[in-house]
């Protein structure tokens, strides 16, 4: 059996209604809550199995909507949890929550959980922008749930929003991004729209009520949001993500590191021992799954070109960029290819090459996809 170390990530898949854009697993109905919260129990228990050591950095509540779990159901998962897995060298602990969620009764449980950690689902503070995005939450409730969870210890936050539709303007944006700089949010995670498959934003466009995001628009505004939260001690180290000093998104950052973890849930992913692994996007088929005690996984032996792609693919993109040595670790015979390909951008100022260290400019965060690309193999 081998050893583990890294981090865990448990999907929750509900929702109290869909957002127009989300192609994420969920559900809106809670029939199943409690038969679904027992699964994910028992493939804490199942997935802990697999290894003689298994030592947890960090736990991430992702979904869905987290936050429609009460205090005593996330404290019985971190039972389960801490009775399957080494919990000594945790840090961070993060939920991602809706702001409608974050009333003072429900803060005042949380802080009696391990969660230390807030990914709050803002998106906007204008009651149009929420409104055509079909959030749940209204602007009061965004307004409220920040001071209100700074109120009761939830010091380390961060805040989602969305920008490149053609509701924001540039005075919107603005004004959202003065607001998130004025709570000095811990971190900011700021996302461009896209319309993805099986979503109601991509029937709204094909039946012509929506268009589709304007490039240029969402570049002005992508260049916009680092520009100011730069000027405002803000560190740009991933593309779509800013951290006042020390406040790097840990979990999310190991993903980028290439640091292994453990999916739990329907849909979940998972990333150790040269696989990854996936669990099936229904939440039925994973209950009964689980409850014969079978994983319910596809697996994908990552092989060397494979590997080389992942790493152009999640590490240029950070502050961490990649190294020659990086890529001579995978296959030495790669670093002639990397060389050749990277030449033309950073001749062109996209790509920075600093002691050994290859990253995007900020312009080649725009074109990350092109450079990406055109470094694979």
């Amino acid at each position: 059996m081998n050893n583990f170390e890294g981090g865990l990530y448990l999907h929750i898949p509900f929702c109290k209604k869909a957002c127009k854009y989300c192609n994420f697993h969920f559900t809106t109905s809670l029939a199943h809550k409690p038969n679904l919260l027992a699964a994910l129990s028992k493939e804490i228990e199942l997935s802990g199995k697999l290894f003689s050591t298994k030592k947890l950095q960090t736990i991430y509540f992702g979904g869905g909507t987290p936050s429609l779990l009460n205090a005593d159901e996330i404290n019985h998962l971190f039972e389960i949890i801490g009775e399957n897995y080494d919990l000594s060298e945790v840090t961070e602990i993060t939920m991602e929550a809706n702001p409608d969620d974050l009333t003072e009764a429900y803060l005042i449980g949380l802080k009696d959980t391990p969660i230390n950690r807030l990914s709050i689902g803002v998106q906007s503070f204008h009651a149009d922008d929420l409104a055509w995005m079909g959030r749940v939450h209204d602007v009061r409730q965004a307004m409220e749930c920040i001071p209100l969870a700074y109120k009761h210890g939830f010091k380390n936050l961060s805040v989602d929003l969305i920008f490149g539709y053609e509701l924001l303007t540039n005075e919107k944006l603005k004004y959202n991004l003065d607001l998130l700089n004025n709570w000095k949010v811990k971190h900011v995670s700021a996302y461009s729209l896209t319309v993805e498959d099986k979503t109601p934003l991509l029937k709204s466009v094909k039946l012509g009520l929506d268009k589709m995001p304007d490039s240029e628009h969402a570049a002005d505004q992508f260049i916009m949001i680092s520009e100011f939260l730069v000027k405002n001690g803000y560190e740009h180290y991933e593309i779509s993500n800013y951290s006042l000093p020390d406040f790097n998104a840990i979990h999310n950052g190991n993903y980028w590191k290439g640091i292994a973890y453990i999916g739990i849930g329907p849909s979940a992913h998972s990333f150790y021992d040269g696989k990854r692994y996936w669990n099936v996007a229904n939440n039925a088929q994973y209950i009964k799954s689980i409850e014969l005690r079978i994983l319910p996984q596809t697996e994908e032996i990552i092989d060397e070109k494979t590997a080389y792609n992942e790493l152009i693919l999640t590490r240029l993109r950070t502050k961490w960029g990649v190294s020659l040595s990086d890529v001579s670790k995978i296959d030495p015979l790669y670093v002639e290819h990397f060389l050749t390909e990277s030449h033309p951008f950073i001749t062109s100022g996209d790509i920075i090459l600093h002691n050994d260290i290859y990253t995007l400019s900020l312009n080649g965060k725009l074109v990350a996809d092109h450079i990406t690309g055109e470094l694979f193999l």
